[in-house]
């Protein structure tokens, strides 16, 4: 099928969405190609392709290689990345383009970009002789064959020229590593660039492919984002940029007929056969596949889509489907199945925290949409418990409590559901193994009272500083320190009691109670019940962690908020209004005037930088689910509805869009930017999967009479 008669398809489907009645506009954005200064560039926008085995980020702004133009990109970890055999490997860095007309380059400069869920339209225009004679519209897709990843590129014009030049940079490597490893490989073979290293193929191909000039250079890149670290440089806050060395693979030229004209890339290992995949057809029919498949998700929750229209507004109705639409994109190849990763760049890994947290918040659209996933996420996140422990991602050492607890949880919820006996009889079996070995205290300690002590990194505020949990309050730290190597022995023995995961225990009990009918949970749920207060309260506030030692940490913090969240009933809502007063004095933090969400410890007004700071005075949108039920809870619904509204923006305005970063930095600092802003600054991860939660939009959309 002509590209121009696929056009028309693609729109005839979105037009056609069952009763959805979505036009074509409404699932993209347009965005201004240019960059925003402010923080160092932390807002600004970039574009992300997501498949199960595959990702392509870029910015939205383009910039200049001698007569090329091409999207930036400002962490090392942009381009083009393909998972094969468990290992993240980058092979593609950028892709800088000419169009040629007479012999002679004509400039080219950024307009927009039009941002699909699935694709990305970069426009801009071209000059002749000073004169504007033009459009140039370059197109990006992610597509499949026969498990190689291929990118196509597509080139148009709406005046006459010759040709596109192109000169890709390459950095084929290990993506969360810098090791270079062996020398580059590039030939040609039968109008094909060839460029291997360390085992692995980048192919570029094309059905209009004139000519290849080898020729090889390296070209330096400076990425101003770095992995998100920020220090002090010349007095202003900013990012700690990185440096990498990139190959400019040759160039190629490919004729424009009929003002088009197609590249393919295509990843794979070396070894495997080399076969044409230029098939304009090909990816046709893939896209074809792809949108009909988002209609197919749409279509289950489209009355969400219609009341959010009437409730908010065409913008934010058409953002809430693209939030959507991008949460189905997390999922890789994992235990046979298909698994929600951590996030993009280096979290394209299962964490089993983040998995849970991300089936929890959101059951009710997998269960919908993903349900044969679903089922394989909840047997295995049982299947792999030992001993009442997960580990904290795939082949780590390193464990954790509460994704034990929210593994449980999930699973129970796919049971109210479902009649799956062989899925209930594991259930069981788990539950008793983690009960004997909780009562055992070897690594996670049953005390007489119901509740759970464990080491204090055992909660999902886990990092680890100096040799010591960072959970810790840092008075204590000090007295531990006094001790010298047993002091560092004792902050991870099974001796602290977290808030959240006591309530996250709690709410188990409960669940197993209701499943089971068993007495042994009841007795322990009423113990545990019957204490929780009494354990954590501390002048009208939980505690987030407790010590026997040591007592109650004193900062007020968001683990205290998600525990009041799961457990609104042990407290009157005299507690309740209290603990929101607090959290709107101590926690609560801003963004363009609305609410946005809750710093994960108050310890006053501190700098971001990096990892000393990363569980402390940030913003976590991967607490808002909980912190949005917990004002509906206390009658805040406005502050609920602001939650969900500025994380929207946020989501539609910078960062990667349609997707959600990892967490946020107060303004403090020294701004680089003469006009800065005093907003909340997005550092690390741009794509976290635990922060793109969907369905407390609609459960507060239920909730809308």
């Amino acid at each position: 099928m002509h590209t121009r008669q696929h056009a028309v398809v693609v729109q005839v489907l979105i037009k056609g969405m069952n009763g959805l009645r979505m036009k074509p506009e409404e699932l993209f954005t347009d965005v201004k190609q240019e960059e925003n200064p402010d923080w160092g560039y932390a807002r600004n926008c970039r574009i992300a392709l997501r498949r199960q085995d595959c990702e392509f980020v870029q910015s939205v702004f383009s910039t200049g290689l001698e007569d090329l133009v091409g999207p930036n990109r400002d962490y090392p970890h942009e381009g083009l990345t393909v998972l094969i055999d468990g290992r993240n490997l980058k092979f593609l860095d950028a892709i800088f383009f000419g169009v040629k007309k007479e012999n002679r380059f004509l400039r080219v400069e950024g307009e927009t970009v039009k941002v699909f869920p699935w694709k990305a339209v970069y426009e801009y225009k071209a000059f002749e002789n000073g004169s504007a004679v033009g459009k140039v519209l370059v197109e990006y897709y992610l597509l499949r064959k026969r498990n190689c990843p291929q990118l196509r590129v597509c080139f148009r014009t709406n005046f006459a020229a010759d040709a596109i030049i192109i000169k890709p940079l390459v950095d084929l490597r290990d993506a969360n590593g810098r090791a270079e490893g062996t020398e580059y490989k590039v030939y040609e073979r039968e109008k094909t660039l060839f460029v291997e290293k360390n085992g692995y193929r980048l192919m570029f191909s094309g059905p209009r492919i004139k000519s290849i000039l080898l020729g090889v250079s390296e070209q330096l890149w400076n990425y101003k984002l770095g992995s998100g670290a920020r220090e002090e440089r010349n007095g202003f806050t900013v990012f700690k940029n990185e440096m990498r060395m990139l190959l400019c693979a040759g160039e190629l030229e490919i004729e424009l007929k009929k003002n088009e004209a197609e590249l393919f890339l295509s990843c794979r290992k070396a070894s495997e056969l080399v076969k044409k995949v230029s098939m304009l057809s090909l990816a046709e029919y893939d896209e074809r596949n792809e949108v009909l498949k988002i209609q197919r998700d749409l279509k289950k929750f489209k009355k969400y889509f219609e009341k959010a229209k009437q409730v908010w507004g065409e913008n934010e109705a058409k953002a809430i489907s693209a939030r959507f639409i991008a949460l189905t994109k997390f999922g890789i190849p994992e235990f046979g199945g298909v698994f929600p990763e951590a996030g993009g760049f280096w979290f394209r890994e299962v964490w089993f925290r983040d998995l849970l947290e991300g089936l929890y918040n959101n059951f009710d659209v997998y269960y919908a949409i993903k349900k044969r996933d679903l089922k394989k996420n909840v047997v295995t996140g049982l299947a792999l418990q030992s001993d009442g422990l997960l580990p904290a991602k795939v082949g780590s050492a390193e464990k954790s409590v509460d994704a034990v607890l929210l593994s449980l949880l999930v699973a129970m919820e796919y049971l109210k559901r479902s009649a799956d006996k062989k899925t209930a009889a594991l259930l069981e079996e788990k539950s008793a193994e983690m009960l004997e070995s909780y009562s055992k205290g070897d690594a996670v300690k049953l005390d007489e009272t119901g509740l759970l002590k464990c080491p204090a990194n055992w909660g999902w505020t886990d990092s680890i500083y100096a040799g010591m949990p960072k959970r810790l309050p840092v008075e204590w730290i000090a007295e531990m320190s006094k001790k010298g190597e047993e002091g560092k022995k004792e902050a991870f023995d099974p001796k602290y009691y977290l808030v959240e995961v006591n309530a996250l225990w709690i709410k188990c009990l409960r669940e197993l109670e209701k499943l089971s009918g068993k007495t042994d949970w009841s007795e322990i749920r009423e113990s545990a019940e019957g204490v929780f207060k009494k354990k954590f309260l501390e002048n009208g506030f939980l505690a987030h962690i407790v010590s026997d030692e040591f007592g109650k940490g004193a900062e007020e913090s968001s683990m205290a908020l998600c525990a009041y969240s799961l457990l609104p009933d042990l407290f009157s809502k005299e507690e309740l209004n209290a603990a929101s007063r607090v959290a709107e004095e101590k926690l609560f933090v801003r963004r363009k005037g609305k609410l946005f969400g809750s710093l994960v410890r108050n310890l006053g007004k501190k700098v971001f930088y990096g990892d000393d700071e990363y569980h402390e005075a940030t913003v976590w949108p991967r607490d808002n689910p909980y912190l949005v039920r917990l004002l509906l809870a206390v009658g805040e619904r406005n502050k609920a509805e602001e939650i969900l509204l500025s994380n929207l923006d946020h989501q539609q305005t910078e960062g990667v869009i349609f997707y959600n970063h990892e967490l946020f930095a107060l303004p403090e600092g020294r701004n680089p930017a003469s006009s800065g802003t005093s907003e909340l600054v997005p550092v690390k991860n741009p794509i976290q999967y635990w922060s793109q939660y969907v369905q407390p939009y609609f459960d507060f959309l239920d909730s809308v009479k």
